[in-house]
């Protein structure tokens, strides 16, 4: 099957020798310079891609898996811009590395020639653009909120099933606006659009993970960490999931070349609460084919001033007598707090956290989530697709090699590294700012936003400690905290002696800890907020309370009300977030549905309200086929049927969108009904390039009860590339369903296009056969009567000439 004349071809794409430019901060400088150019191993990320998807995973495991490999193939992807092409084990990289880590997330940043040009710097998932009938990208649906309580409640697995509806609508939207790439599996590799879009949805996976310990009760405190490379975790967390097997990649056992073949486990961030497990929240980066790969050694986000710290410290440290750091027989993978003073406590114990009490699992970096400042996505901000960028870290020494910043610094142990809004690796705090120097490694990361603006400014103060044996230590201890702000002046630090530690000690990770004062942020209903309100007082305002320590950037509050069409036509106004639960398509905050047109759905949206056709039909019978405002269902649980017919090579799934229904009765009688034959062919005549709403799925279903109750499918067509050689166009979008003799009884025909950006009319034609809908019947007035009139005239002449002789 072909989706917008996409032809599907399985390329080859050699990088050898692939000159590359320190100013491209994505991978679409490749794609634009390099026609036909891909990522990996002689064209395996592409390889492995369309192998995947071929693959027919059961529903119990197909959403878990979708998730990992595609984690999978973003993570292979950011390893090859590194480290470059290398694959021979054990050597060290290319020289000529690529300098960035993440592609842009933010927009689709180049246009095509198309049949619907791909805008130019438009959001991926904005609203319409002006672009024909294709008028908009696929916003995120309402199932897919962070804020939706369903959505949290997902499993892995269900989330992944949740996000594939969503995903393939999204390859479909974007490959709708040139080139089609997108739109086949084994083809979307070659598209820089294609990372884009994963990131989006590697996103969303994100959210759900934050979700899992971010919402219980407004009061669950998300812990983001890392671990050790040699990290095992307990059974049943993810951590232990990566570590107990080679990550799934496509291919079963994984090819010897193949990319991701052994996890991420130290540069992987986690994320847990207090369930004794932990979820995958961002897979790391690791350099394939050598020996050495990233290892995360600090992690934080901006933090509101505190009033003491949270911690954990190396496997070997003692801690002071009578603390809590000595009471423990094995620390590593153990957070404590203190307030100072020479005392701690046992915040989380490692089991807590999904870690196991060995030297294995030790925690390297750690941020308490209490002000709910860590998110996947940005849901609330411009629209876009965003790589997390307040967020800062830095990489164990001996695991920097040949990494180099946007710009082409190269990276050092004590540098301070953000991904930038623009998907860039940059070096927010050069070492040498804070007076480091070789050798230098810093360990442990903590920044306080002083002034409150949730920027990096120079008044911010940016705690630290050392590795033991960095020069820069001199006489003091690797479990000091210092102090510096960004703009180069002194602060007060804390001692090993004042965290309940012995100088001999060494922290491994660092957090501000902020005690709950029950303030938080104020949703109002205008669509603004207010930070550090009590709830009492948010409350009596009429606004709604976002939870204790909450902060407005932070917070996901509705907007102020707008027009929300319904499906049936009808107009509200509310706000989006109450818009996209009816659900509803929210017009904007201020619309009214005064100056608001909401269109029904049709009134065969739904099976109960097929629309008939009649049996006595007359061959090109057109009944009404228009599915341009078809309820658009949760991906999560469509209530149609699944097509049995849908092709793996594409990004469909096996669920249409926007589904009309008719029903056809066979009468009773003495051998077979009259047959059908269904066909949007006519759609080429107003679809010339291919796609549009003549790309179509059709199935016809019996009813053995008479009614929708029970659907029994008896017929599938989906789009099969094929030429024709009496057409100027390829079969490749006008899927024909054809069903013979049927026996008596009720029929339902369910009809969708493929994507929602190609809804629209099918011009839907109904014969008896397919002969009848390719060759016209003439008509009797036209040359047919002319050469009845022949024969019939040459007839008479002959009978008139055997007359005469046996006349004679």
């Amino acid at each position: 099957m072909s989706r917008m004349r996409v032809f599907v071809v399985v390329l080859v794409c050699l990088f050898a020798g692939v000159a590359l430019s320190l100013a491209q901060s994505t991978l679409e400088g490749e794609y634009i310079s390099n026609p036909g150019w891909c990522p990996g191993i002689a064209g395996n990320i592409q390889v492995e891609h369309g192998t995947w998807h071929a693959t027919p995973f059961a529903l119990a495991v197909r959403g878990r898996e979708f998730l990992l490999f595609h984690k999978e193939v973003l993570a292979s992807t950011d390893d090859f811009r590194i480290y470059g092409s290398d694959v021979a084990a054990g050597v060290d990289p290319d020289a000529a590395v690529i300098p960035v880590l993440a592609q842009d997330g933010a927009l689709l940043k180049f246009a095509n020639a198309g049949v619907c040009p791909r805008p130019a710097m438009h959001p991926i998932d904005d609203g319409p653009h002006g672009c024909s009938g294709e008028s908009s990208w696929n916003p995120r649906p309402a199932n897919l909120q962070l804020w939706n309580g369903t959505f949290l409640a997902y499993t892995v697995n269900a989330v992944g099933v949740a996000v594939q509806g969503f995903h393939d609508q999204g390859h479909g939207s974007v490959a709708a606006h040139g080139p089609a790439d997108m739109g086949g599996t084994m083809s979307a590799t070659r598209d820089g659009a294609f990372f884009q879009w994963h990131k989006n949805v590697d996103n969303i996976y994100a959210d759900w993970a934050v979700g899992q310990y971010q919402f219980v009760g407004k009061t669950g405190r998300p812990i983001f960490f890392s671990v050790d490379l040699a990290a095992v975790g307990l059974a049943g967390s993810s951590l232990n999931d990566r570590r107990a097997s080679d990550v799934y990649q496509g291919m079963n056992p994984p090819a010897a070349d193949q990319y991701g073949a052994i996890p991420r486990i130290a540069s992987d961030i986690y994320v847990g609460g207090l369930d004794s497990s932990n979820i995958l929240y961002a897979a790391g980066t690791r350099q394939w084919g050598t020996l050495n790969g990233w290892d995360v050694d600090a992690w934080t986000v901006l933090n509101p001033p505190g009033n003491g710290w949270y911690f954990s410290v190396t496997m070997g440290s003692a801690g002071a007598p009578g603390t809590a750091v000595a009471a423990e027989a094995v620390k590593g993978g153990d957070l404590f707090e203190t307030a100072g003073g020479g005392t701690n406590a046992l915040f989380r114990a490692e089991a807590s956290l999904g870690l196991v009490a060995a030297a294995t699992d030790n925690l390297d970096a750690v941020e308490v989530d209490q002000q709910k400042r860590v998110q996947g996505t940005n849901d609330t901000a411009l629209a876009g697709v965003y790589d997390r960028p307040r967020q800062w870290f830095s990489l164990r020494s001996g695991s920097t090699y040949g990494v180099l910043a946007f710009g082409g610094a190269a990276v050092g142990p004590n540098d301070i590294l953000q991904i930038n809004a623009n998907g860039d690796l940059v070096i927010a705090v050069a070492g040498g700012a804070l007076g480091l120097g070789a050798g230098d490694d810093l360990d442990a990361l903590a920044i306080v936003d002083s002034d409150g603006s949730n920027t990096l400014n120079p008044g911010d103060l940016i705690y630290y400690s050392l590795v033991a044996g960095s020069p820069a230590l001199g006489a003091g201890s690797p479990a000091d905290i210092r102090c510096q702000t960004l703009g180069g002046a002194a602060c007060a630090g804390v001692t090993a002696a004042a965290l309940g530690l012995l100088a001999t000690d060494e922290l491994d990770a660092l957090d501000l800890r902020i005690s709950e004062t029950g303030n938080g942020a104020c949703c109002h209903s205008a669509g603004t907020c207010t930070d550090s309100s009590t709830e009492a007082a948010c409350v009596a305002g009429g606004g709604t309370f976002a939870g204790p320590e909450t902060v407005c950037a932070a917070t996901q509050c509705p907007s102020a009300p707008g027009a929300c069409c319904a499906s049936n036509g009808t107009c509200t106004e509310v706000s989006d977030r109450a818009c996209l639960l009816l659900p509803g398509t929210f017009r904007g905050a201020g619309t009214t549905c005064a100056a608001t047109v909401c269109q029904p759905a049709p009134g065969n949206d739904e099976c109960t309200g097929a629309y008939a056709i009649p049996y006595d039909y007359v061959p090109g019978y057109e009944p009404p086929a228009d599915n341009t405002y078809a309820t658009i269902p949760p991906y999560y649980a469509p209530p149609d049927p699944p097509y049995s017919c849908h092709d793996h090579m594409v990004f469909a799934g096996e669920y249409g969108s926007g589904t009309i229904w008719y029903s056809y009765d066979v009468p009773p009688g003495p051998g077979p009904g009259r047959s059908l034959y269904l066909t949007p062919e006519r759609a080429a005549q107003y679809y010339p390039g291919g796609g549009g709403a003549g790309d179509t799925r059709l199935a016809l279903y019996y009813a053995p009860s008479g009614d929708c109750s029970t659907l029994v499918e008896v017929a599938c067509a989906d789009n099969a590339h094929q030429v024709s050689d009496d057409h100027d166009h390829a079969l490749c979008d006008y899927a024909p369903l054809e069903y013979r003799d049927p026996a008596p009884g009720r029929y339902y025909v369910q009809v969708s296009t493929v994507y929602d950006v190609q809804r629209g009319n099918t011009y839907l034609s109904v014969y008896e056969d397919p002969v009848a809908a390719t060759v016209p019947v003439p008509a009797l007035s036209s040359w047919g009567l002319a050469l009845m009139t022949l024969v019939l005239i040459g007839a008479g002449v002959i009978l008139l000439r055997l007359h005469r002789r046996v006349a004679t």
